[in-house]
């Protein structure tokens, strides 16, 4: 689903300095995200404002979803919506599931025990990046990898 909520601005230097206390991880560029479910305060997401050197708290992912560049978004929008679709409002439990190791993972788990936070921030920069829910993920996880490799920066 396209990311577009409103919530809480952020500096630039704010942002520079989460990564600096690796507290954030840059997800510009898609992968699959590991990190908590929902139930266990999920992955905040900072997002690059398009007209100011700001940053707005923008949705919640969880751990097992994948996450597409924006340039795949642009080029697949209809395709990745179906596919996102054909899983909507699973209710069945999710059974975790080892995955290719060359598949493009971002690691939002923190390095050590922080009281403050649950996960680190995933930073987007601008354009519209594109979350599968963790259902379809786990059934295309190839294909999305094959396709965000495919127009992101590795």
């Amino acid at each position: 689903m396209p990311i577009n909520k409103n919530g809480f601005f952020f500096t630039t230097e704010e942002v520079e300095g989460f990564k600096k206390l690796n507290v954030a991880i840059d997800g510009s560029h898609g992968g699959m995200l590991l990190g908590n479910y929902h139930s266990n305060g999920g992955i905040p997401v900072l997002k690059k404002c398009d007209d100011a050197e700001m940053y707005q708290f923008s949705a919640e992912f969880e751990g097992w979803e994948y996450l597409l560049c924006a340039k795949a978004v642009e080029n697949n929008i209809e395709y990745l919506t179906k596919i996102n679709l054909e899983f909507n409002g699973a209710i069945d439990g999710f059974d975790e599931y080892r995955f290719p190791e060359n598949v493009t993972k971002i690691n939002t788990f923190l390095d050590s025990e922080n009281t403050l936070l649950n996960s680190k921030f995933l930073i987007l920069g601008v354009g519209n990046f594109f979350i599968v829910n963790k259902f379809s993920t786990k059934k295309y996880i190839k294909e999305l990898d094959v396709l965000n490799k495919k127009y992101g920066k590795y």
